[in-house]
């Protein structure tokens, strides 16, 4: 599955290892977290895409459709600290 945004300047391409979707069921929904690439087309035309991560409520029966929707409206991830910051508590 290749999706492109509306702009066409990002893309998440279940190819590509840097693109990846985790689903999770809370509350009676089902939200997708989405990491795509940014391909900064076309005023910057950066020779390697970033990476971005957007979540939203996703769609079971139209993953296609649910991962164009999160990545044009959906919240960005925080960026959460790496898991060696809790090494120390790891005991607890």
């Amino acid at each position: 599955m290749k999706v492109y945004n509306d702009e066409r300047d990002m893309v998440f391409d279940n190819a590509d290892p840097r693109c990846v979707v985790f689903t999770c069921h809370s509350l009676n929904h089902t939200y997708g977290f989405v990491q795509c690439l940014n391909l900064n087309w076309p005023e910057c035309g950066a020779s390697v895409p970033e990476i971005k991560r957007y979540w939203g409520p996703w769609d079971v029966e139209n993953p296609e459709d649910s991962v164009r929707r999160i990545m044009a409206q959906g919240g960005k991830w925080p960026t959460l600290p790496p898991m060696e910051r809790y090494e120390e508590y790891a005991g607890l």
